[in-house]
């Protein structure tokens, strides 16, 4: 089935249909987001907006209508996709680091709330994974190449990463495992990051324009 997660009514019908098809969902996989390359001040709120709801407010919507059967046959997995940049924010992704440390937030609070109910969340926080993800950002007004796309790891990986989870739960998964100590990094070294990241940033954009 194919669904239009920007609005929240594309979301209450993707649930309606499944309802009527009368299929009960064990696993949630909030898969589904994308980014924008750039400086915050380019962006246009129309493009922001549009993050926040496939990035959050859909997550927060497919869990809120999904969860109460899970909670009610005692037994269900929310897995939810983040990112390393949720915990180490670059220059030129400011709006999508933020919707990444959102949703490392809201997986910690409900892994925490759901213990005993036979209800899993987790979260995993892959590096840049290689899909189409990338040629999306370059698409989108005023946006650019992002410098990571040149490490991304296979979508297979990440894939095989969510099936060990399935059969191993537990609150996050990073992917490649060694994205453990981006956290360390960004208390180490982003006094480093916080010249190069701009260094990359100019080469890839025009000069910042006021908007109104």
């Amino acid at each position: 089935m194919t669904a239009d997660l920007s609005t929240p009514q594309g979301v209450e019908q993707l649930v309606r249909v499944l309802f009527q098809k009368g299929i009960s969902v064990g696993v949630l996989v909030n898969n589904a987001n994308f980014g924008w390359y750039g400086y915050y001040a380019d962006i246009a709120w129309e493009i922001a907006r549009e993050m926040l709801q496939v990035n959050i407010s859909a997550v927060i919507q497919l869990t809120r209508l999904l969860l109460p059967g899970m909670l009610e046959r005692r037994c269900g997995h929310i897995i939810n996709i983040g990112s390393i940049a949720g915990s180490l924010p670059n220059q030129g992704i400011a709006v999508y680091s933020a919707s990444k440390a959102f949703l490392d937030a809201f997986t910690t609070s409900q892994h925490r709330e759901l213990r005993g109910s036979g209800v899993q969340v987790s979260v995993v926080r892959p590096g840049p994974v290689r899909t189409e993800f990338f040629q999306t950002a370059r698409t989108v007004p005023e946006g650019g190449s992002i410098p990571a796309e040149r490490f991304a790891v296979s979508a297979e990986r990440v894939a095989s990463a969510i099936v060990n989870l399935l059969d191993h739960p537990r609150r996050m998964v990073f992917v490649p495992w060694f994205l453990v100590a981006s956290g360390w990094f960004e208390l180490t070294f982003g006094w480093l990051i916080d010249r190069l990241g701009l260094i990359l940033l100019h080469r890839r954009q025009k000069p910042l324009k006021t908007t109104i």
